[in-house]
Order: C-alpha cells, then structure tokens, then sequence
C-alpha cells in the first residue's frame, strides 16, 4: 500500500511543469492520493508524508532545494530530477534538416523535440511546397494531419497550435484560403442583365426582411440586397463578390445611425477599397427625419467605439446639406443613436414607392 502511494505521488510530481515544487503542493498530492482533507493531512499524517518524501529522495526523484524547512525535518521546496533524454543521432539529423521552420526552442529541449516530431516533420515537409492548393483551414489540417481541426480547434487548444507557438509561427503559415461565413442576399433578375447595378448592403436582420418585403411590392432600382449582420460584413463581403460585383457597381450601406453604424461602413469602404461603396443618404435622412421628430436617446452600451470629428469627416462629405451634417455630428459625438428599426415596413414602402435614389 505505501509503495503504491510512493509510486502514485511520483507520477503526480513528475507530470508537472518545470524543475521544482514547492512542499505545499507535495501535500496537496498526498491528500489526494490518501483521500483526506489538505488541512487535516499534516496533523493526522505528517509521519506519512515525511516517509513518503524521504522515498523519493531516495529513489532520486526529488531533491532538497535550500535551506529554508518547515520548521521539522521537511523542506519547503525541492527539485524534481527528471530523467535527462538525449536524442539519438539519427534524431539529431533530423532536427538539423528541419530548414523551413524555427526550431530553436528545441535546441536544448530533446523531450518536447521527440513529443513534436511527427508534427514538426508534416509542416516543414508543407513548406518545402511551392505550389499548394486553395484548401480551406479544415481542408488543409485533414490533408496535412489527416484531421480537420488539428490546426485550429474552436474548443480546445491542439497540439499543432502549441508546436506553432513553439516555432514562432501561426496558422497563416499553411497558406489556406478564408471562406469566410455566407451573408444572406437576395438577387433580382434585372442584376444579370445591367452593366452597372445597385447593390444595397443593411446592417441588421429586422430591417433585411422589412426591406426584403418593402421591395416585393414596389418597382425599384435595387439589384442586390444583403444582409451585412454588423461587423461581419467588413470580412464576409468577399463571398458576395463572387457574383462578379465590380468598381462600375453602386454598393450602398445602410446601419444604425450611431458609432457603431458609422465605423462599420468606415471599415467596409477601408478594406473594399477598390469598390464603390457609398452610404444609402436617402434612407439615412429617413432616420433623421425621425430623430427631428421624436428625438434621441442616449445609448446604453458603454462599449461603443469612440469617433472623432475627423474620423467622421468621410461619411459627412456624402451628405451636401450642413444641417444635416451637424445634426449628425451632434447625434455621434454626444453618443446617440438611431436604430434602423425606427424606419419600419410601412415607412420604407412609402418611401420606395415614392422614389429612392
């Protein structure tokens, strides 16, 4: 029974990190195994735990580290003497031909190098590659390590992310391509046939489907119609280019009126630079039309990004009227906001019917 104990705290030792543990947690391990209560183990068991100590130490497990002890025979730190591995020459060859990543870390770390060196040998031989083909992140992890969420798991940190860390790389490194998440969008026939089409992007669910509805009892001018879902357009824009929207295409974002709506279309226009994106002013001034009726409200999110007058300076310039300039500058700068949910179905049909521009 004490042997087996001995043998159960060895292993407990040995299976923490670093080079020393400090006595505290050695009773902790011993509690554990004995079944008792950390507080009570010292008064009930001291003679335990010093047999048990004095085991190891003769077995070379552990060694006392300083002078400082508990006050009896016991310390309060030890080292922990783990067995030294040397890698054989064959494995030294291998590290050395590892030329595509840094494997410095494991220069004097023979242990972690013979844990990681199926790994490491998968990713140098990818990128020894010149020519690779246009996998997704899943593609690319099961053709490398024959599972698709070897390289990035969303619930757990993988083996291959860790051995990434250790060779100063991230995942960019297995040259993937970003799919990205599909927006919903809907396609009017007439997009097929134009030259130049309208493409009107809107920032929250609601207003898609009230505009979607508005749309099919109307005649209008609107090819496309996507629903942005907030900051996930300034990424996922890309899988509705596919449909071969060009610069000749109008693209017109409509959000909140707040700071939150107006960084979203300043990150949209930054990152799709070479289209022509534009906000929707007409459906915009549907809002300041509300607020010079009813007013604003403060908002209550205390995590709104922060604008300044001149970082609002480029969604001020499309609207030509200063008084609606100011009214803006008023609405975001004193943290206000108008939802898009304030223009609703019956609006947006009146104002469609009437003429959209």
């Amino acid at each position: 029974m004490f042997m087996e104990s001995a043998d159960r705290l060895k292993k407990a030792i040995l299976s923490t990190d670093g080079n020393t543990i400090s006595l505290k947690r050695v009773y902790e391990f011993i509690s554990d195994i004995l079944e008792m209560d950390s507080n009570e183990l010292v008064v009930q068991n001291y003679c335990t735990c010093v047999k048990l100590i004095e085991c190891l130490i003769a077995e070379d497990v552990i060694s006392k580290r300083g002078n400082r002890t508990n006050g009896r025979e016991l310390y309060l730190n030890y080292n922990i003497k783990r067995e030294k591995i040397k890698l054989s020459e064959q494995d030294k060859r291998l590290l050395m031909s590892l030329d595509k990543i840094n494997t410095g870390y494991y220069t004097n770390r023979p242990k972690e190098f013979m844990e990681d060196k199926d790994i490491l040998v998968k990713i140098n031989s990818f990128l020894r590659q010149s020519d690779v083909a246009p996998l997704s992140l899943n593609e690319r992890s099961y053709e490398i390590f024959s599972y698709e969420k070897a390289i990035k798991n969303p619930v757990k940190r993988t083996r291959v992310q860790e051995v990434l860390y250790r060779i100063k790389a991230n995942e960019s490194i297995f040259r993937y391509v970003d799919n990205g998440t599909p927006l919903l969008s809907f396609v009017y026939p007439e997009f097929y046939i134009k030259t130049s089409r309208r493409i009107l992007i809107i920032e929250n669910l609601d207003t898609y489907w009230s505009m979607h509805r508005a749309l099919s009892n109307v005649v209008h001018n609107i090819d496309m119609l996507i629903f942005g879902q907030g900051y996930s357009v300034t990424s996922n824009l890309k899988g509705c280019l596919l449909y071969d929207i060009n610069s000749r295409d109008i693209i017109n974002y409509y959000g909140d009126l707040d700071l939150e709506g107006v960084n979203i279309f300043l990150k949209l226009k930054a990152t799709y630079s070479d289209y022509n994106i534009e906000p929707d002013v007409e459906f915009y001034r549907l809002l300041l039309d509300i607020a010079k009726e009813n007013g604003t409200k403060k908002s209550e999110s205390n995590e709104q990004v922060m604008l300044s007058k001149e970082e609002l300076a480029p969604f001020l310039l499309y609207f030509d009227n200063e008084d609606e300039q100011h009214l803006i500058t008023e609405i975001l700068l004193n943290r206000k906001y108008i939802p898009q949910e304030a223009v609703n179905y019956s609006i947006l049909v009146e104002k469609l019917k009437g003429g959209c521009e």
